[in-house]
Parts: C-alpha cells; sequence; structure tokens
C-alpha cells in the first residue's frame, strides 16, 4: 500500500502512506516493517491500529466469529503500552459509546 501511495505528495496521501506502512506497527516496538516504537509511529497509523483491531474483533471473518463488542474493548485496554498508544487507547475509551453506536449503526452483521 505504502508504495502505491508513493507517488503522490498531497498531505491526505501523505497521511495514507503513513497509515498504509506503518499501522502494524506497535507502540512497544514489536510492531512490523520496521519495528517502529512509541511516537516514532505516525499519529494516524496510532489510531487506525486502535480502530482496525477493534472493527476486526468485532466483525465476523470467514475464519473467525466476530467477539463481543465488551470483550473486544477489554483487549484493547489489555494493550494499552503494549500494542497500542496509551493516549489513543484513553480517547478510544473516552469515545467508546459513539463509537459502538456507529459501529453498530453501520454494521452488516449486527
Amino acid at each position: 500500500g505504502g508504495e502505491l501511495l508513493s507517488k503522490n505528495d498531497g498531505y491526505l496521501i501523505k497521511m495514507a502512506r503513513e497509515i498504509a506502512v506503518q499501522h502494524h506497527e506497535r507502540w512497544n516496538g514489536n510492531g512490523y516493517p520496521a519495528n517502529l516504537k512509541g511516537n516514532d509511529i505516525s499519529i494516524y497509523a496510532q489510531i487506525v491500529s486502535v480502530t482496525d483491531v477493534y472493527d476486526a474483533l468485532t466483525s465476523k471473518r470467514s475464519y473467525k466469529e466476530s467477539w463481543e463488542p465488551s470483550v473486544a474493548r477489554k483487549e484493547i485496554i489489555d494493550q494499552r503500552g503494549k500494542q497500542f498508544s496509551p493516549k489513543v487507547v484513553d480517547a478510544f475509551i473516552t469515545c467508546y459509546d459513539k463509537i459502538e453506536e456507529i459501529r453498530t449503526e453501520y454494521s452488516d452483521a449486527v
């Protein structure tokens, strides 16, 4: 994804490129592809990392059933400071009711 988005220097494309390249990095440095750590990870990728995992956990996939939202929420919280930025997890917790309202409204599986 990062390579596909590397042909344009517009602000949104640069943001999208950072997300594509970094959203599997982990706050503690154990992610990939570059083992970035902490705030070396773009704030955009930090945010998308949490949202991507929450969506993946709460969505049914061909290889797994969906998790209950409360269980997925606990997993996100348990990964605070490990997989995820503490500040982003704190924002997730603060906004959780609205996040869940939106997820429910737009979910095909609910």
